[in-house]
């Protein structure tokens, strides 16, 4: 049986305070306040920190929800293809609402957001969505966007798609191949 993310986040709480009880036992027999009283502050921080952290098992990554399109919404679709590292579809063609005034990049990020994908940015550069990032396989591997077959020739982050746009995020070992989809 798979744990889910809320239980591994309440293991790892449960396993903060059993280190924390045993040091401050043991600072507490060596009458070590101080000891205790930083053990009790970094035990605290932790437990916060687990607290606000979201925590996703295996089986649950990916497996978020996107509302659907309401009557009279713009809608494109998406899809996110690590094909070319050998591990498919991180996002397999999906119709998707479009918000008013939203770029090629916020979509994916929105998207990626609901679908629990982890994703990492830098302006409106993808560096790594799912675990795969630029330079993973080669010099020249990385994300690249095309819209309707046609490799962006802007950045993602300025690119505003419309009604029926099919936007394919896909994952290049050679830059090389341009803004052609493989």
């Amino acid at each position: 049986m798979a744990l889910t993310g809320e239980q591994i986040r309440w293991l790892l709480m449960a396993a903060v305070f059993i280190a924390a009880l045993f040091l401050c036992l043991f600072f507490g027999i060596k009458r070590k306040p101080k000891d205790v009283a930083l053990t009790v502050l970094c035990a605290s921080l932790v437990t916060c920190f687990l607290t606000v952290s979201t925590f996703h098992s295996v089986s649950e990554y990916g497996s978020g929800s996107l509302a659907p399109a309401g009557e009279g919404d713009s809608v494109v679709t998406l899809e996110i293809d690590a094909s070319a590292a050998g591990k498919g579809f991180l996002l397999p063609p999906t119709q998707v609402a479009l918000k008013e005034g939203e770029s090629v990049l916020a979509l994916l990020l929105r998207v990626t957001e609901a679908k629990n994908l982890r994703i990492e940015t830098s302006g409106g550069y993808v560096e790594g969505i799912g675990g795969l990032y630029e330079f993973d396989h080669g010099d020249e591997s990385g994300w690249m966007y095309a819209v309707n077959g046609i490799g962006g020739s802007v950045s993602s982050a300025e690119y505003l798609p419309k009604e029926g746009d099919v936007i394919r995020w896909y994952y290049v070992t050679s830059y090389s191949e341009g803004g052609q989809t493989p």
